[in-house]
């Protein structure tokens, strides 16, 4: 179980944007889920309701976990990426990518309450302690919008670093954290003052930091990315990108060498560690691989790996239950959820949780480009397209080509209105 409790006020939503205010209520003492970090999966803190956000259904899927059941599927804005619930369980934000949006629901109603307009690529979504706040990494306009859940509307704005992406709240929810997708840096927010206390560098080539989870017991914060080995004359898949799970001494504010997680090495070799959960007691970290859709379960007394459990396509988030007993992953690509008891870490289910309504053609083309499972695509399971072209634009790198130089990775996003000419201009076509 959590080692805190969490006494906080809440300000209950009403069921419109119209509805008048709801006075505070004082929640009860409650033992809360230590992961409050932005996530493609949340659960609630009794642990009765998963949260799965569906980005091609523009839909949050909400899981029984007593049936194991999927009891509604809510329609959320367009192309929804993670998913944040309060403390009560009773209002949960997804940050909506496609919209510049966040959508507000009503848990005990099963509807959509709301939906405000926040920034241009929002990615992470946490909701404050007291519940009465949310706040949303907007990637392209380099803040983080603080939206107030009474009046549905953003009432701040702190400016961060270039493409914030991942967020973490502090235990006693006064600071928030924020990965920067291409930097691998990590910002440090004083909510009351609403001002960057300070920015810890990680890897000077560290990339696609999409996330950051707080060790359960320790000052300790653990980020899934990749390292970009630019300079590789070589250009073997195996020494060009490195998975790994980065730690971060919050107190010290400083990366610690010595404990950083190398999944080739822990593991065998995984594609694009994406989100991590812990157990409550800290002895295990499930990590969840993107590219090669599976699980890798580190023992923390070893950094070694505990077990490898194949999971569905594209897994974005993993979430553990407040008692330690379930994990659950979200496949987005497959339109499930593993379910893994982790007692003995084995998937004992796979639900369905929506029908992704793309064609089958372009669902299937869609998978090839975020996968590195294939043997045919990708050696050793190491690469998919989208760990240089994340997401359809580019990791903000300069590669080096020994036979042709320098070479900036492209955006694809447009790439089928433009002519199929060569980019370097090196042939006299």
């Amino acid at each position: 179980m959590s080692r805190r409790n969490w006494v906080a006020l809440i300000l209950l939503l009403g069921l419109g944007s119209c509805a008048s205010p709801t006075p505070a209520v004082t929640i009860p003492e409650l033992d809360f889920p230590e992961k409050r970090s932005s996530s493609a999966i949340a659960i609630t803190s009794d642990g009765s309701t998963v949260l799965v956000v569906n980005p091609d259904s523009n839909s949050l899927s909400l899981l029984d976990t007593s049936g194991f059941e999927v009891v509604a599927e809510i329609e959320v804005g367009h192309d929804p990426r993670t998913v944040s619930v309060d403390v009560l369980g009773k209002v949960a934000v997804t940050a909506n990518r496609g919209s510049g949006s966040i959508s507000v629901i009503d848990l005990a109603a099963r509807e959509l309450v709301a939906e405000v307009p926040v920034g241009a690529l929002p990615w992470g979504v946490v909701i404050s302690q007291n519940g009465g706040r949310a706040y949303i990494a907007c990637e392209a306009n380099d803040w983080i919008a603080v939206v107030d859940l009474e009046q549905m509307e953003v009432v701040e704005r702190i400016e961060t670093d270039a493409r914030p992406n991942g967020l973490a709240l502090s235990r006693d929810g006064r600071e928030l954290y924020v990965t920067h997708l291409l930097s691998a840096r990590v910002s440090a927010i004083d909510l009351a003052s609403g001002e960057v206390e300070g920015v810890i560098p990680t890897w000077v080539d560290g990339n696609l930091s999409q996330s950051i989870v707080l060790h359960p017991e320790q000052t300790k914060a653990y980020l899934p990315l990749t390292r970009s080995n630019t300079t590789n004359m070589r250009l073997s898949f195996d020494t060009t990108v490195f998975p790994l799970v980065t730690v971060v001494d919050l107190e010290v504010g400083e990366m610690l060498h010595r404990e950083i997680l190398s999944l080739p090495e822990a593991d065998r070799p995984v594609g694009l560690p994406n989100d991590v959960a812990f157990l409550p007691d800290g002895s295990k970290l499930y990590v969840v691989n993107a590219a090669s859709n599976d699980l890798s379960v580190i023992d923390m007394s070893t950094g070694l790996r505990a077990a490898h459990l194949n999971v569905g396509d594209n897994p974005r988030g993993v979430v553990v239950s407040p008692d330690g007993s379930w994990a659950y992953v979200n496949n987005t690509l497959a339109g499930t959820v593993s379910v893994i008891d982790t007692t003995g870490d084995v998937v004992t289910d796979v639900i369905e949780v929506t029908e992704i309504p793309l064609p089958p053609v372009l669902l299937h083309g869609k998978r090839l480009f975020h996968s590195s499972r294939d043997p045919d695509l990708s050696k050793e399971s190491w690469m998919s397209c989208n760990t240089c072209h994340w997401e359809g634009e580019h990791d903000g790198r300069t590669w080096t080509f020994s036979f042709s130089g320098p070479r900036n990775t492209t955006s694809l996003l447009g790439m089928i209105n433009t002519y199929p000419l060569r980019w370097s201009a090196e042939w006299d076509e």
